[in-house]
């Protein structure tokens, strides 16, 4: 067994005891005092919610599976991949131990302008993870991989507190190949309010007022969108095709307006622009970019069960704009590929975790229910008795 039952449940398991207690020696042997039936409600809704996840995981399994079918989980494996990497020197990347050999490797040192191989350097340390990503699908859009993945260095953050081995392994290439891009995040906070860009009253970011001027840098031929939204931030994956869709030249003008200093570019807001504003602009555009449209928001439970294959689950909370300060540091996850080999096929793990995991979830309802009705049934004996 991949992961033990107890591990898993101990996620989901509140471990509270019962909410009735034994009598004391005055009261009757047969009746047990009550504590207001507040947990009911919550049982109920405990069994609902696993319901409910059944009839979402099995037809979701069956469309979307990304083993579906030996044939298809050999292909996905003998296609061309690529990850790409947006990092710095100082950076501790070990975490690439664990991604499947099968994925190149593409390590973009942004604050080395000679790093030794297989370390790959950036024309210019300016846009953030923008110029990383740019500068891979300006100089390898002639022979591009099936698959890429565009990340950061860190393993995991307060936008991404799922370890990053754990999401690429996870990731739906059936899915993939539908929707051409995916973003690597599932929370909905920060980007998906569906913000109009073009008015200046809205406090946003600073400097949102030019984003419409910094469209017209990029894609002069295409209209500024009226609302943008999208899932924060900047790590995606995406297909050959969804690159493809726009020309090498057009990519080498999306890159154009951070090959130069930031601060002369009226584009980003002039002398007060800063290198992070400009990959902050970049960010808010790259679903559009690459064909996603202008309001890109999958749902979380869309994203967790379909685009991942509902094979990771975590302890908390990922999104980290509930907690507070580094509190999200503390969240953990277990996936199908603990404890394995990182070339061990996908399919069998992601299965035997589903079912795993579904057993876990089915058992501690279960469990639940069996409270619920010893709570029923003793209060039926209060009411009955005038308690």
């Amino acid at each position: 067994m991949l992961l033990s039952a107890a591990r898993i449940a101990s996620l989901f398991s509140t471990k509270k005891p019962p909410r009735y207690s034994r009598p004391d020696n005055n009261e009757k042997a047969d009746v047990l005092s009550w504590t207001p039936p507040r947990r009911i409600a919550q049982t109920f809704l405990g069994l609902l919610a696993f319901a409910l996840l059944v009839l979402i995981l099995l037809p979701l399994r069956s469309r979307f599976s990304p083993f579906h079918g030996t044939d298809i989980d050999q292909q996905h494996r003998n296609a061309s991949k690529h990850l790409v990497i947006a990092s710095f020197t100082a950076q501790n990347v070990s975490w690439l131990s664990a991604i499947p050999s099968e994925w190149g490797i593409m390590r973009y040192l942004m604050d080395d302008p000679n790093p030794p191989p297989p370390g790959l350097p950036v024309p210019i340390n300016q846009g953030r993870e923008a110029m990383a990503y740019l500068t891979y699908m300006i100089d390898h859009y002639d022979d591009l991989p099936d698959y890429m993945v565009f990340v950061h260095g860190h393993e995991r953050s307060w936008h991404q507190m799922e370890p990053l081995w754990m999401k690429i392994r996870a990731l739906n290439l059936t899915a993939l190949d539908e929707e051409n891009y995916i973003s690597l995040r599932c929370g909905v906070q920060m980007g998906c309010e569906k913000i109009p860009y073009i008015d200046t009253r809205h406090p946003n970011w600073s400097g949102e007022d030019h984003m419409c001027e910094f469209w017209r840098t990029i894609v002069p031929h295409e209209e500024c969108p009226r609302y943008v939204s999208y899932k924060c931030c900047a790590q995606h994956a995406v297909t050959r095709q969804a690159v493809r869709k726009r020309s090498k030249e057009d990519w080498m003008r999306i890159r154009e307006p951070i090959m130069h200093d930031i601060h002369d570019n009226a584009g980003f807001g002039g002398p007060g622009a800063t290198s992070w504003l400009g990959g902050m602009y970049y960010e808010k555009f790259w679903h559009i970019l690459l064909g996603a449209g202008p309001e890109y928001c999958p749902s979380v439970e869309r994203c967790r069960q379909v685009h991942f294959s509902n094979a990771i689950i975590c302890d908390g909370d990922t999104d980290a704009t509930t907690f507070e300060g580094d509190a999200w540091m503390d969240v953990r996850c277990v996936s199908a590929f603990d404890g394995l080999d990182q070339d061990a096929p996908a399919g069998p793990a992601i299965e035997r975790f589903h079912g795993e995991l579904l057993s876990t979830y089915a058992r501690v309802r279960s469990e639940a229910g069996q409270r619920h009705k010893m709570q029923q049934e003793a209060y039926a004996r209060q009411k009955a008795q005038g308690v």
